[in-house]
C-alpha cells in the first residue's frame, strides 16, 4: 500500500523554468510526483507511479491557497527510477543537478537554496562542523553514484533470478566475497543458521528467496538467492561502499555483465 505521509509544507526550486516541490519527511527528501513527471515529459503520471515499488511512493497532505490537498510523492529511489524511464534529453541534466546540488543542499539546510533551518542555527559550533563534514561526504558520494546510476539500472534490467549474494558479488570489482554474507547478517538482511543462511523475515520474497539443498556428503544446506530487487539493493550497497572490499581493490566500481544462467551461479 502507498505510504501515508504526515502534513508538511513543500519547498520549491526551479529546473530550467519548471517548478519542482520537495518535502522533508523523517529527515529524507521526497518530491511531488506530478512536478517530476512534468520535468521528465512523462505524460501519464499514474502509469509512471504504478511502475514504482510501494516503498518508493507516498501521499502527503499540505495546505494550499485552494485548501488542503493530497499530493502524490516519491522518495529518492523513486526519483531515480522515474529519471531512468524518461527519454527526454534533459533527464540526464536533471539527474546530475538533483544529485550534485539539490539533494546535498536539502540534507544540509532542510530546503534547497534557503538559509539554514532554525534547529541547525541553534546547534553548537562543533555540531555544525560535524554536519558540514557529513554534507561534504554526501556531495562526494552523489557525484560518484551519479556516474554509476545508469550502470545500476542496466545491471538490474539484465539480471536473472537465482543468483546467490556471493555469486553476484564475484562480478563486482574488488568485493571481498568472504565477507558478503556476514555483512548482510550485520545489516540484519540475512540470518546465520547452523546450515547456512536464511533471509530475515522482512526481506523474504522481497530481496531474497530460499532454497534447501544437500551437499555431496548428504548434509542439509540452506542457501539464499537474490531476487532482481535484491540484486539491485546489493549493487546499491556496493556503490555506497557498504560492502567489505579487498585490500588491493583499485577503487573502481565496475562489474561484469550478468548474462550467465542463474542455475550456474547457485552452486
Amino acid at each position: 500500500m502507498t505510504q501515508a505521509i504526515p502534513d508538511v509544507q513543500p519547498a520549491e526550486f526551479r529546473f530550467e523554468g519548471l517548478n519542482v516541490r520537495t518535502l522533508m519527511i523523517d529527515g529524507e527528501p521526497w518530491f511531488v510526483a506530478a512536478d517530476v513527471c512534468e520535468v521528465l515529459a512523462l505524460r501519464n503520471s499514474r502509469d509512471a507511479l504504478g511502475r514504482l515499488d510501494e516503498d518508493e511512493k507516498g501521499v502527503a497532505t499540505t495546505d494550499t491557497l485552494g485548501g488542503r490537498q493530497n499530493l502524490s510523492t516519491i522518495n529518492e529511489s523513486g526519483l531515480y527510477s522515474l529519471i531512468l524511464t524518461s527519454r527526454k534529453p534533459e533527464a540526464k541534466r536533471f539527474k546530475r543537478w538533483v544529485t550534485s546540488e539539490v539533494l546535498p543542499e536539502i540534507r544540509k539546510t532542510g530546503s534547497f537554496n534557503a538559509q539554514a533551518v532554525p534547529w541547525i542555527q541553534n546547534l553548537s559550533p562543533q555540531a555544525r562542523i560535524a554536519i558540514e563534514d557529513l554534507n561534504s561526504q554526501v556531495v562526494a558520494l552523489t557525484h560518484e553514484t551519479e556516474r554509476l546510476q545508469d550502470a545500476c539500472h542496466s545491471l538490474a534490467q539484465n539480471l536473472s533470478d537465482g543468483l546467490t549474494p556471493v555469486a553476484f558479488a564475484r562480478m563486482l570489482n574488488g568485493v571481498n566475497i568472504n565477507q558478503v554474507q556476514p555483512t548482510l547478517v550485520k545489516r540484519r538482511l540475512l540470518i546465520k543458521t547452523d546450515h547456512g543462511y536464511r533471509s530475515a523475515g522482512a526481506y523474504r520474497d522481497k530481496y531474497f528467496t530460499e532454497r534447501k539443498l544437500k551437499t555431496e556428503e548428504g548434509r542439509a544446506c540452506e542457501k539464499v538467492l537474490l531476487t532482481k530487487r535484491g540484486a539491485k539493493r546489493l549493487f546499491q550497497m556496493y556503490l555506497k561502499n557498504e560492502l567489505v572490499m579487498k585490500a588491493d581493490w583499485d577503487g573502481e566500481h565496475t562489474h561484469m555483465l550478468f548474462d550467465q544462467p542463474a542455475q550456474e551461479a547457485v552452486a
